[in-house]
């Protein structure tokens, strides 16, 4: 068994800009955790609102997951456009 992962290591998939989910659940996956792991890391970050989470109006809807930060920024390019 290799390092414990940390809700630092998810963080870190996000921490220049946030990321499709699909995408996010895949750099949890190549850091080394498991499918049940990854979707309890991003409930609890979300829960505890270090992640934050953004749907898109457009079809085909997309959700974004990243550092509250930074999709507050995403939401304020979005509301530009």
């Amino acid at each position: 068994i290799g390092p414990a992962l940390t809700d630092a290591d998810a963080l870190d998939c996000v921490s220049s800009h946030p990321l499709p989910s699909e995408v996010f659940r895949g750099e949890l996956r190549r850091k080394g955790f498991t499918d049940h792991g990854a979707r309890e890391v991003k409930a609890r970050l979300i829960e505890t609102g270090q992640l934050a989470v953004m749907k898109t109006r457009s079809f085909p809807h997309k959700v974004y997951i990243g550092l509250p930060e930074g999709i507050a920024a995403m939401q304020r390019m979005k509301s530009d456009e």
